[in-house]
């Protein structure tokens, strides 16, 4: 995200007319249990329940530009993920899925890159930063199996 004309204060002094851009990236990776429901009518696949579960690393990365000047946050938490999905098959190899996701995580410390040093940052039990995230995806999910 990007704008410009920001208005903020800071230091004591209040800054108008500034540009301000974010880009923010929370990754989740670990290992997942799938569990898949099917319901077969003349030997075919015609819909299916799918539930995962897992547990791993959530990284945070926020990259920021204020005025010119680079700022670049890092940290890791530990993060859980839940999703459940259904598809329904349109062809046999084929299938028409939704699925609403839900990942959870706690960033309790922190590194502060801005443009000349990094600053270790450890954040107090009352400002923990929640990385909860939840999606929904739509899409087509193509089954190779025999």
């Amino acid at each position: 995200n990007s704008l410009s004309g920001v208005t903020y204060s800071g230091s004591g002094q209040i800054f108008t007319n500034n540009n301000l851009s974010v880009n923010l990236n929370i990754q989740y990776i670990g290992p997942m249990y799938t569990a898949i429901s099917r319901q077969i009518k003349h030997n075919q696949v015609k819909n299916a329940f799918i539930i995962n579960v897992g547990m791993g690393n959530l990284s945070y990365t926020d990259s920021k530009i204020v005025d010119l000047k680079n700022y670049k946050i890092t940290g890791s938490a530990l993060g859980t993920y839940y999703s459940i999905g259904f598809d329904h098959f349109i062809s046999k190899n084929m299938a028409l899925g939704i699925k609403l996701s839900y990942i959870t995580g706690l960033l309790m410390n922190y590194n502060l890159f801005d443009g000349n040093t990094t600053t270790h940052v450890q954040l107090d039990n009352n400002s923990y930063q929640s990385l909860n995230h939840v999606s929904l995806t739509v899409g087509l999910r193509f089954n190779t199996s025999k």
